[in-house]
């Protein structure tokens, strides 16, 4: 049996769109060395590769398919002991059993740090992103309605899983402290 230390550690970074999950995820990456996989990443390079026209529909269709390779390079990297960092807009309905069918098949640490902001400080840094650098295959300046009215009813709904999980509030990126974060997940983090 292999020490605790010594399981590969899958790191889940969850919240909705917009809430610092990248730049969360990114900052742990660095500081434990762990890999980091994001959804946007995945999608940004299968449009890339394609040479398609941006629409709506066909990001829709990507992030489905960015969610298939992040399944599938979880459960590659547990195979081979070890340790991952997953950034997405997880939801419970789609993806716990997804979670609950590759890890039960492997000895693993599961932590996840869920991303919770206030919905118009969400929807101010949507639209700050999806006019000044976001990648245009996401399509989001187009629709920017429909996005305010997605972060004025739509409430985060953490994975049900069992792991190690804490709420941070991303209403201010100054006042994240990555330190603090791993001394609320406990020791066998680092």
């Amino acid at each position: 049996m292999l020490k605790i230390k010594m399981l590969p550690k899958i790191i889940i970074v969850n919240g909705l769109p917009a809430s610092g999950k990248t730049t969360l995820a990114n900052k742990i990456s660095k500081e434990l060395k762990i890999p980091a996989i994001h959804k946007d990443q995945i999608k940004e390079d299968l449009f890339d590769s394609l040479n398609l026209k941006p629409s709506r529909k066909l990001s829709q269709e990507l992030g489905l398919k960015a969610f298939k390779v992040m399944f599938e390079r979880l459960d590659q990297s547990l195979s081979q002991n070890q340790s991952l960092i997953l950034e997405a807009n997880f939801k419970p309905e789609f993806d716990n059993q997804k979670f609950k069918s590759i890890l039960s098949k492997y000895p693993h640490l599961l932590f996840q740090i869920n991303c919770i902001a206030d919905p118009k400080i969400l929807f101010e840094r949507f639209k700050s992103r999806s006019l000044e650098n976001r990648h245009p295959m996401h399509c989001d300046s187009q629709n920017s309605q429909e996005w305010q009215e997605f972060f004025d009813k739509t409430q985060f709904q953490a994975l049900d899983l069992k792991s190690k999980t804490i709420n941070i509030n991303t209403n201010n990126f100054k006042e994240i402290h990555i330190k603090k974060i791993f001394h609320l997940l406990g020791n066998n983090l680092t």
